[in-house]
This record gives C-alpha cells, sequence and structure tokens, in this order.
C-alpha cells in the first residue's frame, strides 16, 4: 500500500475519491491505476504519457479492468482537448473504443459516461445524449467533481446560466484544488458575462496549475471582454492550442499582418479538411470582415465532427458583432441548440 499512502497524502476532491474507492481487489492493478488517475490530473504532455502508460498495465494484468479503459477514454479526451496532441478523427474513436470497452465491463462506470457525455458535447453536439451520460456520470459518482463539467457545458450552451453557475460551484466545492474545475467555472462564468468572477476561478486555476493552456484562453477571452487586448495577446500567447483566439485578437488590435498569417494557416488546415470553418470565422471578425465571418460561420452547422468551441456560438459574447444579423440568427435555429 505505498504507492497508495504516498498519493494519499496529495489527492483531493475526485482525486481523493479514486483512492478511497477501490475498483478492484488486485493491489497491483489498483496501484496503476491511482498512478495514472494521479498524472492524468497533472495537464502536461508528459504526465499525459504517464498516465496512459499506467492506465495500460494495469488493463494488461487484468483484461477485465472496466475502470482502466475509462482512463485510456479519458486520455485520449484530454490528448485532443487539452493538449492538442490528438485531433478529432484520431481521438474520437479511440474514445468511443476505451469507453464502450468500460460500459461492456461495467455499465455504471461513472468514468465511461463522463468521457461520452464530453465527446455527445463536443463532437456530436447530441444534447440529449449530453443529458443522459452526464447524469449517469453524476450519479455513479455524486461527489466527483469533473463528473458535473459536460453538464455545465450543456447548461451554458442553453443560456440557463443561473444553472450553469450553480452546477460548476458545485463542481469547484467537491474538487477544490482542480484546475480544471476552477477554470470550467471560469469559463461558465465567462459565458454568463460575469468578467471579475470568471477571473477570480480563471486566477485559482492558474495558482493550481501555470501549464494549464485552456486557462490562457479563458483568461485571454476575458481580457478581450475588457478591451484589454495587448493583454489578451500576451496571455493567449502563453496557450499552445486555439491559435484562432490569438489570431482574434491581433485583428481586433490592428496588428492585421500577424492575424492574416494565422489565417493562412488555419485556411490551409481546411483546406486539408483539418480544423474547423468556426477559426477561420472568428479571426475574420477580428480583422473587421463581418461578411468573410458570417460566410465561414455558416458551414459550422454541417461539419462533422462538430467543433468544440462552437456550441457555445448562442451564449458567447465574442460574437455579438454578428448577433443582430439575420444569417447569424438563423444558423442559431439550424443548429438546434437545447433549450
Amino acid at each position: 500500500m505505498a504507492v497508495v499512502d504516498q498519493l494519499r497524502v496529495e489527492l483531493f476532491g475526485s482525486e481523493r475519491a479514486a483512492v478511497t474507492k477501490r475498483p478492484t481487489d488486485d493491489i497491483a492493478v489498483h496501484n496503476l491505476y491511482l498512478l495514472g488517475r494521479h498524472h492524468w490530473y497533472r495537464i502536461t504532455k508528459e504526465n499525459l504519457a504517464a498516465s496512459q502508460k499506467y492506465f495500460e498495465e494495469a488493463i494488461a494484468l487484468d483484461p477485465d479492468f472496466a475502470p482502466g479503459y475509462a482512463g485510456l477514454a479519458a486520455v485520449f479526451m484530454r490528448a485532443w482537448a487539452d493538449l492538442g496532441l490528438l485531433s478529432p478523427k484520431e481521438a474520437i474513436p479511440k474514445i468511443k473504443i476505451a469507453a464502450g470497452k468500460a460500459l461492456s465491463l461495467d455499465p455504471d462506470s461513472g468514468e465511461a459516461h463522463w468521457m461520452l457525455a464530453y465527446l455527445a458535447f463536443i463532437f456530436e453536439r447530441d444534447w440529449s445524449r449530453v443529458e443522459y451520460h452526464s447524469k449517469r456520470a453524476i450519479a455513479s459518482g455524486p461527489n466527483r467533481g469533473e463528473f458535473r463539467l459536460p453538464y455545465v457545458f450543456l447548461l451554458s450552451a442553453a443560456t440557463r446560466h443561473d444553472e450553469a453557475l450553480a452546477e460548476s460551484e458545485r463542481a469547484v466545492q467537491l474538487d477544490p484544488v482542480s484546475a480544471l474545475t476552477a477554470e470550467n467555472a471560469g469559463y461558465a462564468y465567462y459565458l454568463a458575462r460575469k468578467y471579475d468572477k470568471a477571473r477570480e476561478y480563471c486566477e485559482r486555476s492558474l495558482m493550481l496549475d501555470p501549464n494549464f493552456d485552456m486557462v490562457h484562453v479563458t483568461i485571454g477571452l476575458l481580457d478581450i471582454q475588457k478591451g484589454k487586448l495587448d493583454a489578451a495577446i500576451t496571455e493567449l500567447s502563453k496557450a499552445q492550442i486555439y491559435p484562432e483566439f490569438l489570431g482574434y485578437a491581433y485583428g481586433a488590435s490592428g496588428r492585421s499582418d500577424q492575424a492574416r498569417r494565422i489565417l493562412h494557416e488555419l485556411e490551409e488546415n481546411l483546406n486539408r479538411g483539418e480544423g474547423s470553418a468556426y477559426s477561420v470565422a472568428l479571426v475574420y471578425l477580428g480583422l473587421g470582415d463581418k461578411s468573410a465571418a458570417l460566410e465561414n460561420l455558416e458551414k459550422i452547422a454541417e461539419e462533422s465532427p462538430a467543433y468544440l468551441w462552437a456550441a457555445w456560438l448562442k451564449p458567447d459574447p465574442i460574437w455579438d458583432p454578428l448577433r443582430d444579423d439575420p444569417r447569424f440568427q438563423d444558423l442559431l435555429r439550424r443548429m438546434n441548440f437545447p433549450d
């Protein structure tokens, strides 16, 4: 039990739940699982590789170990969403296979339902499945704060902000030292246009994990809404993911040459069948070309797989310059956002 005792000192919230509820009687498998979870919460490329290694070793010892497969699904989701190591086309089948295997072994696997809720939200915009898998995950692990996050996403997308904020606050209470839940609370407050509170949570997330790219994106978005474009550029430059936001900030600040360099790369990606028209549209919006922004934005309703940020098109204040345009309103209707 030496590994368990060592980790127990460090882990809180959801990580503590993983320690105290042993998913197997095989201590070697259990220890490998704990090490996988331990590294998964440290959001770096090196830690994610270690996390995947430990989950795979656990499965090698026990091929019927459902949490190991659910852990792999979480690794593949993070490799795409937080670190940009996998493309959506690479990540989706890996997540589906791993989570599906976990559910075949344990239909009540909260971690598997959690990943499938993310999948339904991010890549499929299947709102009913987001709600189904979120509620199954929460029922399985009511004290696991991160299990609530896909449901927060859904509530924010539906502009049910009071409910989204309550859920995000609950997630933070359950995971008080999780950079992930703190950043997600910050983003929920950003979408609710409560920018000062959003920054509080982002600063908390940054204190917990200075290397978490996503929090730099959210802080950059907050700076944009405050009109602090130079600060936004500084913050967004720290992130290694989602360059469209940096491109927007460059364009909005009058640095059109730098914005167009990013735009060119995004358009090249799109021509290769990668990326999303959303990204291209956002940089055009920053450059002040509303027509080109709308022309590209209208393509996102038909994109498959769907693109993460497009799921928040309805509440996201960055799109306010287009909000009254009939084409934008028609797009929102065609995307069938939840109520």
